[in-house]
């Protein structure tokens, strides 16, 4: 009996101090620890629990101090331009790391909230953690087909009810019947989109610990890309990320040398008029390395700004109506069959005005980047796994502006509106047709 009892209070004690240490490093974080997968019975620190890792990173400005430890991995991310960097340690679930002032997140987590497409397209496509998704922000801006069909069969939850309703209700990440994790205070790790950090954490308060990211703040293709690595490690699919984005790195850089080999750099407008205001990138902007990678030429290509400039119609025609080629036009709601005709004829002012003096419109060299989009039209697989598969984009971009030139495969994002029926091109078409 006295044995019996001995037990149950060496367990009842252990219970206790794994209480205390998991509450201890709820405080240090600012948050609680949130439920995570895989766990390690008996951790050994001198055991490598991170076998699988991923290459320094190479292209990617706001990611840095990557290091490995045999129980966590340090990286700080630079979320948001002029604030401090977030520093992070991702601890493999089951270990202990002190948190050093670091934000502490223990990896996998068991269920993840995503609350940004281009995260989503990162986390389901490139690395394979759909399992792990318990909820999105929205299936209504949300383009994946194998998402839609998860949603619909109530695998994953969607936090936003309508399409009409733009701030997901963050507090509802609380609620166990929506995430679907039970036995625990704090079910899942969001990961949350920067531009919605302030309001997630008015609403969810530290009840919910969160991973956010600087991917919007990368001004190159290959940049924004390498996000895959720190989402590979957040997931715990460091091999995988590392190979997709060694394919993606590969595969941009052979379409980068195919182009290069075109004779005529096509000079080009970019995309489409909103409000009266047409903006078109500058030099040192995300959109802007595309054409120049394309080997395509743009007005502002060597104007030295990293920030679009807003111009007006009379502004357009004047600095871009002798333009050769006309990308990322199209009208909203997205439509994947949209002729040059339709487009015109949906505002005849702005077309007496400004696209019929354009010659890209006259000859019919105008190309819409909608050809994967929902049967609504409201989400475009453009913005979703374009933003992480820049390789596809410019695989597109080489295509249409060097016909000549052979790029394997076919369209992926992009298509052609063809010929208006009641405009003359002055010139011969720059694509024989």
């Amino acid at each position: 009996m006295a044995t019996g009892q001995s037990l149950r209070r060496a367990l009842a004690m252990a219970a206790a101090v794994t209480l205390v240490v998991v509450v201890a490093a709820a405080a240090a974080n600012g948050a609680a620890a949130q439920a995570c997968a895989r766990r390690v019975a008996r951790c050994n620190p001198r055991v490598d629990y991170f076998r699988n890792k991923v290459k320094p990173i190479a292209h990617a400005t706001t990611l840095s101090g990557l290091r490995y430890t045999n129980t966590y991995v340090d990286v700080t991310v630079q979320a948001e331009e002029g604030k401090a960097p977030i520093r992070y340690r991702f601890v493999r679930c089951g270990c202990r790391a002190p948190a050093a002032g670091r934000v502490r997140i223990y990896v996998p987590p068991a269920k993840v909230y995503v609350g940004d497409t281009s995260t989503l397209s990162q986390v389901v496509l490139e690395i394979g953690s759909l399992d792990r998704v318990a909820v999105i922000g929205s299936v209504f801006y949300t383009y994946s087909p194998t998402v839609r069909r998860r949603v619909a069969a109530g695998r994953i939850a969607s936090l936003t009810p309508s399409s009409t309703i733009f701030t997901p209700p963050y507090a509802q990440l609380l609620n166990a019947s929506l995430t679907k994790v039970r036995g625990s205070s704090t079910p899942l790790l969001a990961l949350i989109p920067s531009r919605a950090v302030k309001t997630f954490k008015e609403a969810v308060g530290n009840r919910i610990p969160y991973v956010t990211s600087g991917e919007l703040d990368e001004v190159t293709p290959l940049g924004r890309a390498e996000y895959v690595k720190f989402f590979g490690i957040v997931m715990d699919r460091s091999g995988q990320a590392d190979d997709a984005y060694d394919a993606i790195v590969r595969r941009y850089n052979n379409a980068k040398r195919l182009a290069a080999r075109a004779r005529a750099r096509p000079s080009t407008l970019v995309g489409f008029p909103f409000g009266g205001v047409w903006t078109q990138p500058g030099e040192k902007e995300y959109s802007a390395r595309f054409l120049a990678d394309a080997n395509a030429d743009h007005r502002y290509q060597r104007d030295g700004k990293t920030l679009p400039t807003s111009l007006t119609g009379a502004q357009i025609v004047r600095d871009f109506g002798s333009a050769e080629v006309w990308v990322n036009a199209g009208l909203y709601p997205s439509s994947p069959s949209l002729t040059l005709d339709q487009l015109l004829a949906d505002d005849p002012k702005l077309t007496a005005n400004v696209f019929s003096k354009l010659r890209s419109v006259q000859c019919g060299r105008v190309w819409s980047n909608q050809r994967r989009v929902s049967a609504d039209g409201l989400a475009n697989d453009y913005f979703e796994e374009g933003a992480v598969r820049p390789d596809k984009i410019l695989e597109d971009l080489v295509r249409l502006f060097h016909p000549s030139v052979r790029v394997p495969g076919d369209f992926h994002f992009y298509y052609w509106l063809g010929r208006p029926s009641r405009l003359r091109c002055p010139t011969a078409s720059l694509f024989g047709r």
